[in-house]
């Protein structure tokens, strides 16, 4: 059951089964973030984030400056916690899993960033939606 649930929140977190058109949901006005302006934005913050998917799955990130991430993550069915690297690359954020979802557990995922006031759009390879991500400065605690 475990695998399972892993398996769900894996799709939901890198794909999403309710993929957004690129081309016709993106919400108007967003700017697209360099590869230097991700580092930046990305670097010692909590991300609060809405994966855009059936699940509703809502995720409380932690993006440090070393290049390290977690994914604390719930949704209705389930719940668990994801541990990485992140870095930036040909300007896309990308990340690889090193625990939590054992079927991609060091396999690179890279997307683009927007910006659109104070949220930021993760987007997949497809082109859809990954999430709507809050930024807020991380607390010297966390």
């Amino acid at each position: 059951m475990k695998t399972l649930k892993l398996g769900l929140f894996a799709l939901l977190f890198l794909v999403g089964p309710n993929s957004l058109n690129f081309a016709n949901d993106l919400p108007n006005g967003l700017t697209p973030l360099t590869g230097e302006e991700i580092s930046k934005t990305f670097s010692n913050v909590k991300d609060h984030a809405q994966v855009q998917d059936k699940a509703k799955t809502h995720a409380t990130n932690l993006w440090l400056d070393d290049g390290k991430f977690t994914s604390t993550w719930r949704n209705d069915r389930s719940n668990g916690i994801v541990i990485g690297k992140w870095y930036v690359q040909e300007g896309q954020r990308c990340v690889i899993i090193e625990a939590g979802l054992p079927d991609l557990t060091g396999k690179p995922r890279c997307g683009p960033i927007y910006r659109q006031g104070d949220r930021y759009f993760s987007v997949n390879t497809d082109g859809s939606i990954h999430g709507i991500h809050q930024l807020s400065p991380l607390n010297e605690t966390e």
